[in-house]
């Protein structure tokens, strides 16, 4: 099966959303330019599938308000796995920082509080 058959159907940008008639009998075919056309995708001259310049599922066409939205809730989730790692981290550490310090007891280099003079 060569390429030009299996794209024959699928809609190209300059026929716009537009199924152009059916040459082949492959089912396969048929069933992904229908896919491609229902999306709002378009086939280039280079044979790459890209959005229609017009599809509102298309993120350059989304309002504002949308495009707001959006980030704001990748930036919350970035932000709370960063703060869910970080804590993870900080615990473990801590854990074991507390673990190994009462295992063996003070290091000698700390200070005491009769050598202290801050008060």
């Amino acid at each position: 099966m060569s390429g030009e058959k299996v794209f024959a159907n699928l809609p190209t940008a300059d026929s716009g959303t537009e199924l152009a008639p059916s040459s082949s009998s492959n089912k396969s075919s048929d069933g992904l330019a229908r896919s491609i056309q229902e999306n709002g995708l378009v086939l280039n001259q280079d044979g790459y599938i890209q959005w229609c310049p017009r599809n509102p599922k298309h993120p350059r066409n989304w309002t504002g308000k949308r495009k707001a939205y959006n980030t704001t809730v990748i930036l919350l989730l970035e932000f709370i796995t960063y703060v869910g790692r970080r804590a993870a981290r900080d615990a473990k550490q801590l854990l074991l920082t507390h673990a190994l310090g009462a295992l063996l007891g003070p290091p000698e280099w700390v200070p005491s509080e009769q050598g202290c003079s801050c008060l």
